[in-house]
């Protein structure tokens, strides 16, 4: 699932592409992805783009004067911004069989949700007022502005495993830094794939300095997968020449 940095990378560039922007048109491609029913996604057509904001795991775009598309990702939900063809070109017509869920079409370009999964999971909920719009958010502490106390207190207040209550959005609202620096070693976060679950961890206080496998890269490399993080970087030099 997207986590904290992800979703901030979303919103940073969404701003730079749709934030002033009237929407033209709300194109629906697969019905599972809406969840509410009034507003209709179609009201915010003419409406101009107020705001674009995380809360949470979420991202939120917001049409003047309150209305709220709420987009949840899941583990699969993959946004895709395409610039508006120069000469007034259609565009390709979007399938949901290639996994396109919505499109809100802009002056400046395409915005599309799409699914890299045949699970239905991501969502969008369309709300009007802020009243409405905090109901979606699941109350977790930011954990790049809580205290440590703060933090101590969010992961002790229910029997969790450390993993449940870092994954659970009503204890942390997201979590993330892969490819950053750890803050311990400097070394740069690691990231495996399993099913369909992803997992940050550092290579060098966590694990002695060994990679973990991949089951997808690694399966794919197979004995070139390197062990340690200075296989790695010989491997990415390697690679580069």
């Amino acid at each position: 699932m997207p986590e904290l940095p992800d979703i901030d990378t979303y919103c940073h560039a969404l701003r730079a592409r749709v934030l002033g922007q009237p929407l033209a048109r709300f194109e629906l491609l697969s019905p599972f992805v809406l969840r509410t029913v009034t507003p209709a996604p179609s009201s915010a057509e003419g409406r101009v783009v107020t705001r674009v904001q995380r809360l949470g795991k979420r991202v939120v775009l917001t049409f003047e004067p309150d209305l709220h598309f709420v987009v949840h990702l899941m583990i699969a939900g993959r946004l895709r911004f395409e610039p508006t063809v120069a000469g007034g070109k259609p565009q390709k017509p979007l399938s949901p069989r290639a996994g396109a869920l919505f499109a809100l079409h802009f002056p400046s370009g395409r915005l599309t949700l799409g699914e890299v999964s045949k699970k239905k999971r991501a969502k969008l909920h369309v709300v009007t007022g802020e009243t409405a719009l905090r109901e979606h958010d699941p109350g977790g502490v930011e954990p790049l502005e809580v205290d440590l106390a703060g933090f101590r207190a969010a992961l002790t207040a229910e029997n969790h495993t450390i993993k449940r209550a870092l994954t659970d959005p009503r204890v942390l609202s997201g979590i993330g830094k892969y490819g950053q620096p750890c803050p311990v070693c400097a070394e740069p976060i690691q990231r495996i794939r399993y099913a369909d679950n992803e997992t940050n961890y550092c290579a060098r206080c966590q694990n002695g300095g060994v990679l973990l496998a991949d089951r997808g890269l690694s399966r794919l490399l197979r004995g070139d997968w390197p062990k340690t993080l200075e296989g790695l970087e010989e491997l990415k030099r390697a690679r580069s020449v």
